[in-house]
């Protein structure tokens, strides 16, 4: 078995992974293998240190059980502004004939119905697609080394940094939605996380683990955030203006 470990990042759709994958680009360089479906061309990585992507666990589960020493990371969203992100996305790769079975019935249908997810004609969004993510890698959110939330990002990156002893990595953001956060109905939001609830479950864990990191960073974690949130903006680090997430 390889000594050296093998970090495994699981990129769950809209949660700011594209991001997160210009950081690990940055600290691997070549050795890091992205893995992705609709990018079949991305190519094999001799000897990867790190894998990210969507197809993680499709495409690479030997090397996975060959490492002795898996470093697991994610990043989890708070679930109804990933469901509407996710929502957006599709009917913008609808319009482009990526997506050419997407029935639009609109952003509450897609919250809120109650069929069995199926593909290709998906009824709406996916219910609880967080916990069936985690599930596939046969993990809880616990048991991942590092759990990050896209809305609380440049925190997530701090502590991940510091969590695995990086140095500090300037980013900006990808894959940016453009789009306006809609004012819901309260029906359609109790509706939405009444389908969800595991989902609610995994978000508020992920917000424990975090808190438990900032504890055990000290009291100068403020401080430390503070600092790195202006390293970002840095000039002399040639980093970009911008530090918010790809949504």
């Amino acid at each position: 078995m390889p000594k050296e470990p093998l970090y495994v990042s699981i990129h769950i759709p809209k949660t700011g992974g594209s991001t997160l994958a210009s950081i690990l680009e940055a600290r691997f360089g070549s050795r890091l293998q992205r893995t992705y479906d609709d990018h079949p061309e991305d190519p094999i990585v001799e000897n990867p240190v790190c894998l990210h992507g969507h197809s993680v666990l499709d495409r690479f589960t030997g090397l996975i059980t060959s490492y002795e020493n898996c470093i697991w990371l994610t990043f989890l969203r708070d679930p109804l502004e990933s469901a509407i992100s996710m929502y957006h996305h599709t009917r913008k790769r609808s319009a482009d004939s990526s997506e050419p079975h997407f029935d639009d019935k609109g952003l509450a249908e897609w919250l809120t119905h109650d069929q069995e997810f199926q593909w290709p004609n998906p009824p709406g969004y996916n219910h609880n697609r967080f916990t069936k993510w985690l599930k596939r890698g046969g993990r809880g959110v616990r048991e991942f080394d590092f759990v990050g939330l896209t809305d609380r990002f440049n925190e997530s990156v701090f502590l991940m940094y510091w969590q695995f002893q990086w140095s500090w990595i300037p980013f900006c953001p990808k894959n940016e939605g453009e789009y306006q956060m809609p004012n819901l109905e309260d029906r359609i939001i109790q509706g939405f996380r009444a389908l969800n609830e595991d989902d609610y479950t995994r978000y508020r864990e992920a917000a424990d683990c975090l808190e438990q990191k900032k504890e055990a960073y000290g009291p100068t974690f403020k401080e430390g955030l503070s600092r790195f949130e202006e390293s970002l903006t840095s000039k002399d680090q040639g980093s970009p203006s911008r530090t918010t997430v790809s949504v």
